[in-house]
């Protein structure tokens, strides 16, 4: 049997509009400069969305917990669950960060956040990991945003110290929020072209990931494709796609079909159409496109 070597280049291009997954931060431009035990900031967004992670930058390692609420809003807080507080978690941070820089806080939020609702949330430090947080200016809004969810540092919102009164005034939240939008009733997206990805020319599968990002389950959902602008036979997917809270799987792997591929480049168009055989009630999401060069000629 003959050897060789394959030499390959492999390029994706993966123009998505993400798959509903951004992250707004403070960090930079806030650069420590103060801290203490905790900190609250505001948060609002102008789209329903999931709350995966928040990011913090701690001083130091041990035990942090998370509070949210949506009454006690601004000025001095009272960070009680008699006054409206709710404790999301407790996690255990391994490794300070770096002033300037952020850890995430080791556990999955799945967090609501509902458009046109403000909340205000506390990071506590005070169980042995410390906040290192920035000194605003009194009187002073200081909004972060991403153009869909705003970080709220600034006057009567943020608040540094010890629960239950944090009280130094005003103290700016120095972390991220990394989050998911979810794309109202009906939502199908393209997660990734998963394959072919290094390949020799001649006849390949295609296979691509999909997922739910609505608030309704889909039961069905037409994945159209194409090869080099050349359209294929679109794919019906007919399967559960659950919510992203809901106890199935939120997403799904289809082989859209076999197409020859020549040496050389090739890209590859998927996008979703008609969940539920509905109107996709969010668009950004759907498409993915993907470049992908074979791999070259054996050398012997």
């Amino acid at each position: 049997m003959k050897k060789f070597n394959l030499f390959f280049t492999l390029m994706l291009f993966a123009v998505f509009a993400g798959f509903g997954q951004f992250t707004v931060t403070t960090v930079p431009p806030l650069n420590g400069g103060n801290g203490n035990a905790g900190v609250t900031f505001g948060l609002s967004s102008t789209q329903t969305i999931i709350i995966d992670t928040i990011f913090c930058t701690f001083t130091g390692t041990g035990n942090t917990d998370v509070w949210v609420t949506t009454t006690d809003l601004t000025g001095p807080p009272t960070i009680t669950t008699t006054n409206g507080w709710t404790n999301l978690g407790t996690a255990n941070i391994p490794a300070a960060a770096v002033v300037g820089s952020v850890v995430p806080i080791p556990f999955n939020f799945n967090y609501t956040v509902l458009p046109g609702v403000n909340y205000r949330f506390y990071v506590n430090g005070s169980l042995g990991a410390g906040i290192a947080y920035t000194s605003g200016t009194a009187g002073v809004a200081a909004p972060f945003s991403d153009g869909t969810v705003t970080i709220e540092t600034g006057n009567l919102v943020g608040y540094g110290g010890s629960a239950p009164n944090p009280n130094f005034h005003p103290r700016q939240f120095n972390g991220s929020i990394k989050y998911t939008i979810l794309g109202g009733l009906n939502d199908a997206a393209v997660l990734s072209v998963d394959s072919p990805t290094v390949y020799c020319a001649g006849n390949k599968n295609v296979y691509a990931t999909i997922a739910n990002f609505g608030s309704n389950q889909i039961d069905s959902v037409d994945v159209i494709w194409s090869v080099n602008g050349v359209a294929q036979t679109p794919v019906k997917y007919i399967g559960l796609l659950d919510t992203l809270n809901g106890a199935g799987s939120q997403s799904a792997q289809v082989l859209l079909g076999n197409t020859a591929f020549a040496a050389g480049s090739s890209a590859i168009e998927v996008y979703t159409s008609n969940p539920n055989g509905q109107l996709d009630t969010t668009n950004f999401n759907d498409t993915v496109n993907v470049a992908v060069i074979s791999a070259a000629a054996p050398t012997s």
